[in-house]
Formats: structure tokens, sequence, C-alpha cells
């Protein structure tokens, strides 16, 4: 299974990042909108594995050591590619976050999952494959859009796979943040 840990949204918050989405796409000549069920912030991206016992253990062990806590929106950005960028929604910095997703990251590299190692950027997809004019500037719609904040009181092992062409995430465990 392709697996990866997450925080999920609220259906009002998702509503409300489609619109947020759908302005972006309004200045590209061509996107592919995400599709608002599919929202979410990966905490830790893991890929193919079966050891989901292993990943809810871990996930379990970190709960009991976090507390819920809150994330705003504060940036539009995008990570250019060459076949359209990534339009993506980022989030005010936030200790809680890093704290819960380095504590994830770590314990499943000395479980031996292999987690890439690169630095960890808080984003959530809104649109892929956007092709925007060159001079478009980044940053544009930072002070325009309004600020989403999502509650999170807990945090979940998801399931990514093709279902008849679509992607479909899949939620197989949730844990609630406790301490």
């Amino acid at each position: 299974m392709r697996l990866f840990i997450a925080i999920d949204f609220s259906e009002e918050n998702k509503q409300q990042l489609s619109v947020i989405a759908a302005t972006i796409k309004q200045h590209a000549s061509r996107s592919r909108q995400v599709e608002p069920e599919n929202y979410h912030l990966t905490l830790v991206f893991i890929g193919e594995s079966a050891d989901t016992d292993g990943i809810i253990e871990i996930m379990d062990a970190v709960a009991k050591k976090t507390h819920p806590f809150s994330l705003q929106t504060d940036q539009i950005g995008r990570f250019r590619r060459p076949g359209g960028d990534v339009c993506w929604i980022g989030f005010a910095k936030n200790n809680e976050l890093l704290i819960v997703q380095r504590m994830l990251e770590s314990a499943l590299k000395n479980k031996g999952f292999d987690i890439e190692d690169r630095p960890y950027r808080p984003h959530l997809t809104l649109l892929r494959e956007a092709v925007v004019p060159g001079d478009f500037p980044d940053g544009y719609f930072d002070s325009s859009l309004p600020s989403v904040c999502q509650s999170v009181s807990d945090i979940r092992l998801m399931k990514s796979e093709r279902i008849k062409g679509k992607l479909v995430y899949t939620s197989i465990h949730s844990v609630n943040l406790t301490e």
C-alpha cells in the first residue's frame, strides 16, 4: 500500500480551499484542480509499505506526547515543474506542527522505514500541472485571499490509490492528540 500520515481538514475548510484554488486557477492557461476531498497536509510520506501495525504503533506513541493545536494559512506558492507547476497554500510557522512532524519522521526512520531526507515544507496542494504566465509574481495572492484556520485534534494514516483512474485517499487509522 502507498501510505502517508496527514492532517485532514473540515468540510467547511475544504470548500474554502476549493474557492481559493478556483481563484488561482483563473490565472492559469492550464491546470488540474485537486479534488476537495483530497485536501490534506502531509506530515510524513511513507510510500509503499505493508507494515501498518508498525506505523500505527508509532502514531499512537506520538499522539500521547502531543496536544491539539491550530493551523493557519499564510501564503500561496508554487513548485516549478517542466510539465506545469504545483500551486499550493502554505501555513504560518507553527512549533506544535513541526514537533509532531519531526517526532513521526524520527520514529519511522528509527523503525527502519525509508523516509525521504529533505526539509519539511508544510503545504497543501491546490493545483497540479498549472501553467501561469512567466511574469506572474509569487506572493500575488498572499494578502488578498482569506486565511483558513484549521483545528488539529488528530492525525491520520492514509492510503493512496487509483480507483477507475481517479486518485483516492482513504483514512485507515486515526489517533487523537492527547497531551
